[in-house]
């Protein structure tokens, strides 16, 4: 019995030795691991500043930038960048010279601070001198951390420069960006089930507990403040002893883009709680080993229990998963009843070490294709998600291509100045087209709605202005009535319409008008031809709508020969003549979610004629909107005005 008890004193030290090694290991292990998660925080900031904040405002920065698009166009794209992106709270553009700048709030965001009744204005808006001094750094500022108690809600500051030639003077781009979400995401980490992740500032506040650093945890955090305050980018490691004698392992890192330090933290005892499981598993093995060493004794001296208990010992074995029990058995059998009863164990024991190695093997394959399945996932997701920038990128460009086919404003007012157009595609690229063109003796005007909208819309767009091209241009047809037939033809050839085994029913809606002024004549007259599109002519307050014929453009069921009718009348002094697509009487809207239809239409243009012609198409643009509310927009959205004075 003694020498049983002396051979487990080796066993004890060599696992007291194993212990104290693992010890070390996962001292090193858990540094590692703290600073992996500080990276890892670090990265997931970084990741939110560039992807989440910077790309968008990247992406408003580059369209204000523009010099093809209007601003109320620009003004349109702020409020919809502002619905997309809900860290925004608030987007300031500010432009050197003028009075004050342009905010747009992000709505959430304005209603939690008017429920407290503080000012989304005086809260969010930057002055001039703050974006000054700010701005100092580069052509990109991210950075004065700002808390709002009444809130509970950190925000960062992020400044771009615009286009200083696009602006005639200095301007810039500032957004006010909610920490909210990332706080959240951080706290969801993982590594907070084991660890502690904090966030400070350059003055020692916690982005977690509003306030500075206890003493207990004040030696790491100083250490990182300091860090801060000397703009030293490193990671590290600390230990922490606190008052009670409890130790605790720290790491830091800090972010590129914000000027904060990670700081994640674990409890000493956490971080070994292997060992000390290890320590108290070795205490039950020595004193599991005294005992069967007893019992083991005691069963030497009961010969007849001998082979039941080894039987027994190799059922624990099997039970553990070592089936190497069962062939042992083979070797130690008798013929007497407990010989029998081993051979039945032997057979059991194959039997279920074959059983154990198919379920292995089919558990082995199955993680296989699983895997297999989930690579190939990824692979199609990141293909479709290359696939979308793509045809987002196509889009982008098709718009460009498609506001080149329009009338120039610019030109458009030199030869005309009492005019305007408004042109507002339902998504990237419309199905809605104007054209204009001047000549010695007057011009022309059109204004065309293909069929559908989007990408369809636009390619019926291209036949449309190629074939006025040709007709106006080329084969210097002025008769509006001669032109809409002429370009009937045009578009039932050119889709192949002129049967009806056609593949596609697609055409066009159009009114086109010719205001003529012979050579030395004061005389004035205005030649107007529809189909199923209307001129609206407003003068001495009395609308009257010049309606076109009841005859598309193009379609199967449109007649190739159909000769649409001119109407003409005298054109006088004072008169506004007004051409628009159906997308703005369609629109859907008010209290009660219903079209806004032609009346209501035609009364807003009586309204709005009574303005200048500079502030007309604001005027337009805002009733628009007012009108659709929260809902979408149904059509392309075109009008056209002109006025006539001598």
């Amino acid at each position: 019995m003694l020498f049983i008890v002396l051979a487990l004193i080796p066993l004890a030290i060599a696992g007291r030795t194993m212990i104290r090694i693992t010890r070390d290991e996962l001292k090193s292990s858990a540094n590692d691991n703290l600073i992996a998660a500080a990276n890892q925080v670090t990265q997931d900031i970084e990741n939110f500043c560039v992807y989440t904040w910077l790309a968008p405002l990247k992406l408003i920065k580059k369209a204000l930038d523009s010099k093809y698009m209007e601003a109320t166009e620009k003004l349109s794209l702020l409020t919809e960048e502002m619905k997309g992106v809900t860290d925004i709270a608030a987007i300031q553009v500010s432009i050197q010279g003028t009075s004050s700048p342009i905010l747009v709030t992000q709505d959430n965001f304005s209603e939690r601070l008017k429920k407290i009744s503080l000012s989304p204005e005086k809260i969010l808006e930057l002055k001039p001198e703050q974006i000054a001094e700010l701005g100092k750094t580069g052509d990109i500022f991210a950075g004065e951390l700002t808390y709002l108690a009444q809130l509970d809600t950190w925000l960062i500051t992020v400044i771009l420069r615009l286009d200083d030639s696009t602006f005639h003077g200095t301007a810039t781009l500032s957004a006010r960006i909610s920490l909210d979400r990332l706080l959240r995401h951080i706290r969801s980490s993982p590594f907070t089930e084991t660890a502690m992740i904090s966030l400070i500032d350059s003055s020692g506040c916690s982005l977690f507990e509003r306030a500075a650093p206890t003493p207990e945890r004040g030696r790491l955090f100083e250490t990182v403040r300091g860090l801060l305050a000397a703009n030293i980018r490193t990671m590290g490691t600390g230990v922490n002893v606190l008052p009670s004698g409890e130790r605790i392992l720290g790491a830091y890192a800090f972010p590129n883009s914000l000027k904060v330090g990670v700081i994640v933290e674990i409890k000493e005892s956490d971080a070994y709680l292997a060992v000390t499981k290890m320590e108290w598993n070795l205490i039950l093995y020595v004193l599991f080993g005294v005992v069967i060493a007893f019992a083991g004794a005691i069963a030497v001296s009961i010969w007849l229990t001998k082979p039941l208990r080894r039987l027994t010992h190799a059922a624990q074995k099997i039970s553990q998963g070592d089936f190497s029990a069962a062939a042992d058995m083979k070797f130690r059998r008798s013929k007497d009843e407990v010989g029998k009863l081993s051979a039945t164990f032997v057979e059991m024991g194959e039997a279920l070490k074959e059983s154990y190695k198919t379920l292995g093997e089919y558990s082995r394959t199955l993680e296989q294709r699983v895997e297999e399945r989930t690579e190939k996932l990824k692979t199609s997701l990141v293909m479709i998600g290359e696939t979308q920038e793509k045809m987002m990128e196509s889009l982008r460009y098709a718009k460009m291509i498609q506001m080149s086919l329009l009338t120039n404003q610019e030109k458009l007012k030199e030869r005309l100045p009492e005019s305007f157009f408004l042109w507002l595609p339902r998504e990237i690229v419309g199905g809605d087209i104007i054209f204009t063109d001047f000549f010695e003796d007057g011009f022309i005007a059109a204004v065309i709605d293909c069929t559908g909208h989007g990408v369809p819309g636009a390619f019926m767009t291209l036949i449309a202005s190629s074939g006025l091209n040709r007709i106006v241009r080329d084969e210097k047809c002025h008769d509006p009535g001669e032109i809409l037939r002429r370009l009937n033809f045009i578009v039932k050839t050119s889709l192949h319409q002129d049967s009806y085994t056609a593949l596609s029913d697609d055409g066009m809606d159009a009114v086109i008008c010719f205001i003529s002024q012979p050579n030395g004549s004061p005389r004035r007259t205005l030649t107007v031809a529809g189909a199923r599109l209307s001129l609206i002519c407003i003068h001495n307050d009395e609308v009257t709508v010049i309606k076109g014929d009841r005859q598309s453009i193009g379609y199967k069921k449109s007649k190739l020969d159909f000769a649409f009718t001119n109407q003409t009348l005298r054109v006088e002094n004072g008169m506004i003549f007004y051409m628009a697509t159906d997308g703005f009487p369609d629109q859907i809207g008010g209290e009660s979610g219903r079209r806004m239809g032609n009346r209501q239409f035609i009364e807003l243009l009586k309204e709005t004629g009574r303005r200048p012609f500079g502030e007309q198409k604001d005027i337009l643009f805002q009733a628009l909107e007012a009108y659709r509310g929260e809902y979408e927009r149904q059509d392309d959205v075109t009008v056209v005005g002109f006025g006539i004075n001598d």
